[in-house]
């Protein structure tokens, strides 16, 4: 996986994601929190981060010549 798919992937992982829940958070509490847009970008922006490094995790220490060990 190269780092266009990578960061493509962590993006849409972390951003969708993390958009999607914290837009469904404040829909159920809408009155008792204000909102903070700087708090929401870093969110996602952690997000995203964190997303990319589960990605390269993943791919870096996948060794291909292990998945085929149960096979005959």
């Amino acid at each position: 996986m190269g780092w266009f798919r990578a960061l493509a992937g962590s993006v849409l992982m972390g951003g969708v994601l993390q958009a999607c829940l914290h837009r469904h958070g404040r829909h159920a509490f809408t009155c008792m929190v204000p909102v903070n847009s700087f708090l929401v970008v870093l969110s996602v922006a952690f997000a995203v981060l964190i997303s990319l490094a589960a990605l390269w995790i993943t791919f870096h220490f996948r060794d291909e010549k292990t998945g085929s060990a149960g096979k005959s």
